[in-house]
């Protein structure tokens, strides 16, 4: 009976000690992940940039700073309204001499000079004497005339600019060209950002950096994927639609945020570099692939009117076009993705 009652008294110290442990791990589960998602935000690019975190790490604020760091240095780079940025300082020069570039901004043109090869050109950081012509420098209160759009496309065209690719150097063949990487500095950001999650084997990291978001490949807990909401172009309470998305990004372009305004009707700032004018029929774009800074490029090259035999250039590719005309909502989709579209 002794033995029994000392075996029976093992049994339920053991079971004991086992629910103790369970219940331990369940509490420290339930600490680990009170906190999460991790997100920190930073104001860059005239927007905001955003990073979360799905899983508890020890370098998550290290790498976050790091990241933080990165999107400072290339805003100083690439902000063409600071007059002490290195871009700024490459407009105001490099038609009389050629300008030498920082090994960043270099890698910025560089690309830039592979997207104008492959969009054929609706994809054009020299758009800058357009945007000053339509008024989003100095506001204008009449319509350019046609005499005018024909007379700054003479500044117009990436092939305008010579490159010393030795040197690393940057000439204006025209005097009057100014360059503006707007169209795809978030996106380059991403890609490096991303360079960085790299280095530190962070796989369950969201970057959304002023929309241009990219998702990794590990989906938060409890998830297939992450899920994605496009937002409706003229209604902004409401989504467009729902997207599933791992290890890609995704960029929107539209021209319901920036525009001007002239003679009571408002113009994009999104411009076709082929006949200098803003764009009317399309108000969003939105473009889904491997690469972070192609994302970016194609949003605003097929917004310009890029022709849809570019996208044999981008494999992998997913596309969602949003127009108006009449005042009646359209769409158009490239990639089985994008699901139902609620107009």
């Amino acid at each position: 009976m002794d033995k029994d009652y000392i075996l029976f008294k093992k049994i339920i110290i053991a079971v004991t000690i086992v629910t103790s442990i369970l219940l331990i791990g369940r509490i420290l589960k339930e600490y680990e992940e009170k906190d999460l998602p991790y997100t920190k935000q930073i104001p860059v690019f005239d927007t905001y940039a955003k990073i979360t975190f799905y899983k508890k790490n020890e370098q998550n604020h290290e790498i976050a700073t790091e990241i933080f760091k990165l999107l400072r240095h290339l805003h100083k780079i690439a902000n063409i309204y600071d007059n002490k940025s290195e871009i700024s300082h490459l407009n105001q020069t490099a038609s009389q001499k050629p300008f030498k570039c920082s090994e960043t901004l270099w890698k910025i043109i560089l690309a830039a000079q592979n997207a104008y090869k492959h969009t054929n050109g609706y994809f054009d950081i020299s758009c800058t004497p357009i945007m000053k012509l339509w008024g989003f420098h100095r506001k204008r209160k009449t319509l350019p005339s046609e005499k005018e759009k024909k007379e700054v496309l003479k500044f117009i065209g990436f092939d305008k600019i010579i490159l010393d690719k030795e040197k690393h150097t940057v000439f204006f063949s025209v005097k009057g060209m100014s360059l503006d990487m707007g169209g795809l500095v978030k996106g380059y950001a991403l890609q490096e950002a991303l360079k960085i999650l790299k280095k530190y084997n962070i796989t369950y990291a969201m970057l959304d950096f002023g929309g241009n978001i990219a998702c990794p490949k590990t989906p938060p807990p409890g998830k297939d994927t992450f899920t994605i909401g496009i937002k409706h172009p003229i209604d902004q309470t409401r989504l467009l639609t729902q997207i599933p998305l791992l290890n890609r990004t995704i960029s929107t372009s539209g021209n319901y945020e920036r525009y001007v305004t002239i003679d009571n009707k408002q113009y994009s700032h999104i411009m076709n570099p082929i006949n200098a004018t803003p764009i009317q029929n399309a108000i969003s774009v939105s473009v889904l692939t491997p690469s972070s800074i192609n994302s970016d490029i194609l949003s605003t090259a097929i917004f310009a009117g890029a022709p849809n035999l570019i996208i044999d250039n981008f494999p992998d590719t997913d596309i969602l076009i949003i127009k108006m005309n009449d005042k009646k909502l359209s769409y158009r989709t490239i990639g089985k993705i994008w699901g139902k579209i609620e107009l």
